[in-house]
C-alpha cells in the first residue's frame, strides 16, 4: 500500500483525489475531508502514475478548486528463483534397424547429440524456396468501416486528416515535457478482419519530416469486450521515408486490464490502433507519420 497525504492552507471545504495511469486511465474522484489516503497497489500493474489533489475553498464551487500533483511508479514484480533443471539423460545410441545406414537418434524433449566423424563431411545442398520465408501481403477478411477519432495523452495536441482512400496523416505536439505521451490512429472494423491463414498484420507508414528523436511505431489490437493487445512494429518514426512494417499476431501481448479475453484471439480483433506511447520527449516536439490502412500477410 501507499500512503499519499497532503496540507493546505486556509478554509477547505473538501478535498478531490484520483490516480492517473501512463495511459489517461483514472481511479477515485470521490470526496473527502480527510488530508491523507491509503492507496492499494495489489490491483495496480507496474507503471507510472500521477496523483491529483484538488482543494475546494469553503463556498466555492468545485470550478474554483485549486489542484497539486504528484508521481510515483510501481516497479515490476521480482522475477522468483526457479529450480534447477533436471538433469538430461545420457543418449546410448543403439544399432540401426535392418536397411539402414547409420544412427537412429531418438532424443528427448530438447534433447541433443554432438556427434563427431573421423573425415570432412560433404554439405548437403537443398534448393531454397524462397516463397516459403518472403511475407506475401493479402486484403483483409472485413471491409474498413471507418478511421476512429485519434486516441491521445491529456499534454499532447493532436490532428489528423484521413483521406478517400482511408490512408490518414496524424501529427501530435508535446505540450509538456518529461510526460508520458501518446497517440494512435484507430481503424475500426464491424467484424474480424482476419481470415484463417493470415499470420499477422501489414502496416504501411511513411514519415516526411525530419524528427531525429522519435519513438518506435506500435500497433494495438482491440477485441469486441475491449480487451487491449499490444505489438511492436520494428519501424522507428525517426527515419524519413516510405517503410512497410511486418506484425506476426504472436507478437502482441496483452496490455492493461480492460476486457476479459486471456489470449490474443483474431476472430475477436475489432480495431487495429497504429502510433506511439509510453514516450518521454520535449515540450514543443512534434511528431508526423502517415499511415495506410492495415492489410494481412501470409
Amino acid at each position: 500500500s501507499i500512503i499519499i497525504s497532503w496540507t493546505a492552507d486556509g478554509d477547505v471545504a473538501d478535498y478531490t483525489v484520483y490516480v492517473e495511469n501512463e495511459y489517461g486511465d483514472r481511479q477515485g474522484g470521490n470526496s473527502t475531508t480527510d488530508t491523507s489516503v491509503t492507496l492499494s497497489t495489489q490491483s495496480l500493474p507496474a507503471g507510472i502514475y500521477t496523483v491529483r489533489v484538488g482543494a475546494r475553498p469553503a463556498n466555492g464551487t468545485a470550478d474554483d478548486a485549486l489542484w497539486s500533483t504528484a508521481r510515483f511508479g510501481i516497479p515490476a514484480p521480482t522475477a522468483q528463483p526457479t529450480e534447477a533443471p533436471t538433469p538430461a539423460p545420457t543418449f546410448t545410441p543403439g544399432p540401426a534397424p535392418a536397411g539402414v545406414d547409420g544412427l537412429v537418434l531418438d532424443l528427448p524433449p530438447f534433447g541433443a547429440v554432438l556427434l563427431t566423424t573421423v573425415r570432412p563431411l560433404a554439405q548437403a545442398r537443398r534448393a531454397f524456396d524462397e516463397k516459403k520465408f518472403i511475407p506475401t501481403v493479402m486484403p483483409l477478411g472485413a471491409p474498413l468501416a471507418k478511421v476512429g477519432t485519434l486516441s491521445r495523452a491529456r499534454d499532447v495536441e493532436a490532428e489528423c486528416k484521413v483521406r478517400e482512400d482511408n490512408s490518414a496523416w496524424a501529427r501530435a505536439c508535446i505540450l509538456k515535457g518529461g510526460v508520458d505521451t501518446f497517440m494512435f490512429v484507430p481503424f475500426v472494423y464491424a467484424s474480424s478482419p482476419c481470415v484463417d491463414g493470415m499470420r499477422g498484420l501489414s502496416v504501411e507508414t511513411e514519415v516526411k519530416d525530419d524528427q531525429p528523436f522519435a519513438p518506435e511505431l506500435l500497433v494495438f489490437a482491440a477485441m469486441e469486450d475491449g480487451s487491449l493487445y499490444l505489438a511492436h512494429a520494428g519501424r522507428s518514426l525517426a527515419d524519413k521515408g516510405r517503410v512497410r512494417s511486418y506484425v506476426p499476431f504472436a507478437l502482441f501481448a496483452r496490455h492493461g486490464h480492460s476486457g476479459e479475453t486471456s489470449a490474443f484471439d483474431p476472430a475477436k480483433v475489432r480495431q487495429f490502433r497504429v502510433g506511439f506511447g509510453g514516450y518521454f520527449g520535449e515540450a514543443g516536439q512534434t511528431i508526423s507519420f502517415e499511415v495506410m490502412p492495415p492489410v494481412g500477410y501470409r
